[in-house]
């Protein structure tokens, strides 16, 4: 009976990291789909300009719908957090157990995002963050 309570406390706690995972994979492809649709003329023309040095550096003022769509798209946290979102599902599809640092640091940064920020959209990370803190105890 106890083996069969360990497994079925393994089994919850792999569901809740890849419930982590799953969701730290859909803010990114939202952030992305909503950030790159309203910038398509701008890339269309850093695509026929080449793309080679058309971002001007953050520090200069040349280009700022440049700057701040690179910023918010593909210089933004989405793409390392679309990693770490796929790495979480791999993982715990394993049943892996994720250390508790991945949660505590999620909520720390969605906490200090959501202050700096509260009407963005850094209040989801700390689903992930409470889910992946649950998984580790």
């Amino acid at each position: 009976m106890r083996i069969q309570t360990q497994k079925n406390s393994t089994e919850n706690s792999s569901s809740l990291a890849l419930w982590a995972g799953y969701i730290l994979l859909a803010i990114p492809v939202i952030h992305m789909f909503l950030a790159v649709g309203g910038s398509i003329t701008m890339w269309q023309n850093m695509f026929a300009e080449g793309l080679w040095n058309t971002i001007s550096p953050p520090w200069t003022a040349d280009d700022l719908e440049r700057q701040r769509n690179f910023w918010t798209q593909i210089g933004s946290f989405s793409i390392p957090m679309f990693i770490l979102g796929a790495s979480i599902v791999w993982l715990s599809s394993r049943h892996q157990i994720l250390p508790s640092f991945l949660g505590w640091s999620l909520l720390v940064y969605s906490i200090i995002g959501g202050f700096l920020c509260p009407i963005g959209g850094f209040w989801l990370i700390a689903i992930p963050g409470f889910l992946l803190i649950m998984h580790s105890r």
